[in-house]
């Protein structure tokens, strides 16, 4: 049976790739470039990385929606902006699949800086979306010669995903994190904030001493750097483990 279904994805694959061959180059071009954004895309960040204006963007993406192969979303998730999917994910595959290594990773870093300027101050819901594109962006460079402000976006970005995620989803969160963690290199600034989040996903998942001993890193961390912020909400977290642990110090932070 596994190899019936294995058989008939590939089946489909073929005739997907058959159907997007037939297409002319410029609609081949701009499904690629939407096919880096996601399984479901916005115009004007397809726009950015495709160096076309809005218009014309719209225009090829409306001719794709007559031939089924994307499908206008009712509700958008990103402000005013269009919002599309592609009808079935072996579309975007097959698109995806027109792309050179280099050519996804520059196109990546594109997407996450017109989300970035597209979602201004309003970051919380899009911050695993950039920590995806950045990442990306990082993971398909050759080793030994990856942009180090892609590798620093991708870390600041990682570790702000992975602070979204703590009250919300801590095998995400936690995901995140060991994304940041990878990326990092000796003397990086953000090297405190990690220690914090590792402290309280080490305290979510009762590894309490692993806790205590990361958020007193962090605060000597934050307190060298002048960081009274960090250094006083790690503190709060640090008390609610040390009174678990039963330590007399909960209460003389």
């Amino acid at each position: 049976a596994a190899l019936l279904v294995a058989e008939g994805s590939d089946d489909i694959q073929a005739l997907i790739a058959a159907r997007l061959d037939t297409l002319p180059q410029h609609e081949r071009d701009v499904l690629a470039d939407a096919s880096v954004v996601g399984g479901t895309f916005w115009p004007g960040a397809v726009a950015a990385i495709s160096g076309t204006d809005d218009l014309s963007v719209r225009e090829v993406l409306h001719r794709l929606e007559a031939r089924d192969l994307v499908r206008t979303v009712p509700r958008t998730t990103l402000g005013e902006e269009t919002e599309l999917r592609f009808a079935h994910a072996l579309v975007r595959d097959g698109a995806y699949a027109q792309l050179t290594r280099s050519d996804r990773a520059a196109k990546h870093r594109e997407v996450a800086r017109w989300i970035d300027g597209a979602t201004g101050a309003r970051k919380g819901d899009v911050v695993d979306i950039l920590a995806h594109h950045w990442c990306t962006a990082v993971e398909l460079q050759p080793s030994g010669s990856v942009d180090p402000e892609d590798r620093r976006a991708a870390m600041h970005w990682s570790t702000q995903a992975a602070e979204r995620n703590l009250s919300l989803d801590i095998a995400a969160a936690t995901s995140h994190l060991e994304q940041a963690l990878a990326l990092r290199e000796v003397g990086d600034p953000g090297e405190v904030e990690l220690l914090s989040i590792a402290g309280r996903i080490a305290f979510q998942d009762g590894r309490t001493q692993d806790a205590a001993r990361d958020m007193e890193l962090a605060i000597a961390g934050y307190r060298a750097a002048g960081d009274v912020h960090g250094a006083v909400r790690t503190m709060m977290a640090l008390a609610f483990v040390y009174q678990h642990l039963g330590d007399g110090r909960a209460f003389g932070l």
